[in-house]
């Protein structure tokens, strides 16, 4: 199934999930200490790199500045979202091969760049974890108001806590029906036992039939994409 992107003057509530989302970060960086924010989520297939792009878009939308940084070098997916090239990208900056500047691509939507991971390295938690790749986004940090970063699932690769060190805070995203609360909260224990802030978790793919949102006791709740449940497809 294709990934849905949001679009200017949409009114869908998967839009506004999107906007309401942007608002909190908005609240919570009034004092511009909230500028790299990395995503990430439990397990895979729940839909961690559509929500970045959508939540790049929401932000740019807004009026500001946004960078999207895909980290994801084992399953790159934010260059097929915005539907640019992923020939060079990070991974030919930190190789001495171009200049940051140079493979930074400019997105269909004003206000919104972007950074693909270029060619895959064998040691990707190395290269994220790299004095050259902190060295990288420390050089193009202050031409953005917000820098987002969509890594690989917390639960199964060390790369976004490597990460996530090296960001402001961290949201995960969690598709509803496919992560039980406990696998939630070791997640949650992993990063913060390490000294990362979480941010808040955003609910991806609410089923729209059965009314209202889902809630869960935490510092922050966003929600995410909302897909049809089970049971309206069948009937379908």
């Amino acid at each position: 199934m294709a990934e849905h992107k949001i679009q200017k003057n949409d009114s869908s509530p998967m839009a506004e999930a999107y906007r309401k989302v942007r608002t909190n970060l908005q609240f919570m960086n009034l004092d511009n200490n909230l500028k790299k924010v990395l995503l990430t989520s439990v397990g895979p297939s729940e839909g961690k790199s559509s929500v970045t792009g959508n939540l790049g878009l929401a932000l740019s939308e807004a009026g500001h500045k946004v960078l999207i940084v895909d980290c994801d070098f084992r399953k790159p997916k934010q260059h097929r979202f915005f539907g640019v090239s992923n020939i060079v990208g990070a991974m030919e900056v930190l190789l001495g091969e171009e200049l940051v500047q140079d493979v930074i691509q400019r997105t269909a939507e004003e206000n919104l760049d972007l950074l693909t991971t270029g060619q895959k390295p064998p040691n990707p938690s190395e290269i994220l974890g790299s004095k050259r790749f902190v060295e990288m986004i420390n050089e193009i940090e202050a031409d953005y108001d917000f820098i987002l970063f969509d890594t690989p699932p917390v639960g199964m690769v060390t790369d976004a806590a490597v990460l996530s060190r090296m960001t402001d805070g961290v949201i995960l995203v969690v598709a509803v029906g496919q992560e039980d609360v406990r696998g939630l909260e070791r997640a949650q224990m992993q990063l913060e036992d390490i000294g990362i802030q979480i941010l808040g978790v955003i609910l991806n793919k609410v089923p729209m039939d059965e009314g209202g949102y889902y809630s869960y006791v935490y510092n922050h709740y966003y929600y995410g994409e909302r897909t049809k449940s089970r049971r309206k497809k069948r009937n379908d």
